[in-house]
Formats: C-alpha cells, sequence, structure tokens
C-alpha cells in the first residue's frame, strides 16, 4: 500500500514536471486555452442572443429570422459610404495643400518683385555715384 502510494505521489510529480516543461515549451499556450475557452463561451452567448431574438420576432408577428442580407447590404453601403467620404476627405486636403503652395509661390514671386525692385534702385544710386565720382575725377585732375 505504501509503494503504490509513493507510485501515484511519483506519478502525479512527473506529471506536474511535465506540465511545467510543456508551459516553459510553450509558454503561449495557457493564455491560448483561455482564450479559446472565452471563445467558446462568447459563441454560447451569441447563440443564445440569436434564439431569443427569434423567440420575441415570432412572438411580435414578424418573421423568426431577421433578414441578414438587408443588414449586410446597409453595412456594405456604409462601409462604401466612408471610403468615399475618406476619399474626399484626402482630395479635400490635396486640394487644401496645392493651394496653399501657389499662395506661397504667388507671395514668392511678390517678394521677389519686392526685392527686385529694390535691387533696381540699389542699381540706379550706385550708378548715380559712379557717375556723379567719375565727374569728380577730372575736375581733380585738371586742378593743379
Amino acid at each position: 500500500m505504501l509503494e503504490i502510494r509513493r507510485r501515484m505521489l511519483g506519478l502525479k510529480e512527473s506529471c506536474r514536471t511535465r506540465r511545467r516543461s510543456e508551459e516553459a515549451i510553450d509558454p503561449s499556450k495557457p493564455r491560448l486555452d483561455e482564450l479559446n475557452l472565452k471563445l467558446r463561451r462568447a459563441d454560447v452567448s451569441v447563440s443564445r442572443a440569436e434564439e431569443e431574438f427569434a423567440c420575441y420576432r415570432a412572438s411580435s408577428g414578424k418573421n423568426s429570422y431577421s433578414n441578414f442580407d438587408k443588414t449586410n447590404k446597409l453595412s456594405a453601403k456604409r462601409k462604401e459610404t466612408e471610403e468615399e467620404r475618406m476619399h474626399l476627405l484626402c482630395l479635400y486636403k490635396s486640394i487644401l495643400k496645392d493651394i496653399n503652395i501657389m499662395h506661397a509661390k504667388h507671395k514668392a514671386a511678390s517678394v521677389t518683385g519686392e526685392a527686385l525692385e529694390q535691387l533696381k534702385k540699389k542699381l540706379g544710386l550706385l550708378e548715380s555715384e559712379i557717375r556723379h565720382s567719375s565727374l569728380k575725377v577730372p575736375l581733380k585732375a585738371s586742378i593743379p
């Protein structure tokens, strides 16, 4: 009897070590088992809710199964509308970006024009100074 107990304890211990080694090899397995259990529970809850919904619809005189085709069509239409909205939003953003770039180019052109006018003024002033100084040089050269 004592020998049988020892063997059973040895088997239990070997099972524990095997389980520990399996967990060490695949640490995600317990998490996976937990998620599978949650998924099964959720499936049961959903099927129970569908049955209750069918009973409710039957008791109210409607078809016991809702029109899934209509639901799917509406869902597809909603997705399509959402995609179209996103596309329009992207177009709107690109148009705004182009407008800002054109506005910036327009600003840059006006700034460039102003800078060009300032350069022309400076060039005119420098040319007049050169003429003025060239007139002074011959005068100084002619004076002994």
